[in-house]
């Protein structure tokens, strides 16, 4: 097999998403600072990712939060007209019985 073959292989999964595979081959001098940058690169994609979709997470889950708050203000506003409608109705019906 070829040095740069684990190279290549590694850095056509993390081209296809695939952030699981990394250089486990020994090397030595030029080879070896190779094989830290590709693996160091996907170890940092791959944080970088989790952090990112742990972010989107929280933000989902707050937005959902804040729907579920604004349902029941909803909810809560419509009952309130509701009742002063009633109210109201009563009011007029009484001013209408008084004249």
């Amino acid at each position: 097999m070829r040095r740069t073959s684990k190279f290549a292989r590694t850095l056509s999964a993390v081209a296809a998403g695939d952030l699981t595979l990394c250089v486990d081959a020994a090397y030595r001098g030029k080879f070896a600072v190779l094989k830290g940058a590709i693996n160091e690169t996907v170890e940092r994609l791959s944080a970088t990712i989790q952090t990112t979709l742990a972010d989107v997470d929280l933000v989902a889950r707050a937005i959902n939060m804040g729907a579920d708050n604004l349902s029941k203000l909803t909810e809560e506003q419509a009952s309130s007209l509701e009742e002063s409608a009633a109210t109201t109705e009563e009011l007029a019906a009484s001013v209408k019985a008084s004249a």
